[in-house]
């Protein structure tokens, strides 16, 4: 008989700013990365001040595996600022047998 598992997502999404500087002739695109990620839980919205390596860790109590993380660049503002390929969000993915 084949396992079932049931899965958990914890994303954490990263704030991409462009700064655009004139400079003569040339226009230059600064990035800037917010320093902080914005963290949920299965599409809902986790505090600020959540410890995710504790998070984590509680999680693995409760039967929960971290399978992978996936970088990830979905900026939509990276299609025309020249950032495209920035990561800009982290999908964890957890997974444990289902009940």
């Amino acid at each position: 008989m084949a396992q079932n598992w049931e899965y958990k997502f914890l994303k954490g999404e990263r704030k991409l700013l462009t700064e655009t500087n004139q400079v003569g002739r040339a226009e230059i695109i600064n990035k800037i990365y917010g320093k902080e990620l914005t963290w949920s839980e299965d599409g809902k919205p986790l505090n600020n001040s959540t410890d995710i390596v504790v998070l984590s860790n509680s999680w693995g109590l409760l039967g929960w595996e971290l399978v992978t993380i996936l970088p990830r660049s979905l900026a939509e503002s990276a299609k025309t600022s020249g950032t495209s390929g920035t990561t800009t969000e982290e999908l964890w993915v957890f997974k444990r047998p289902k009940k």
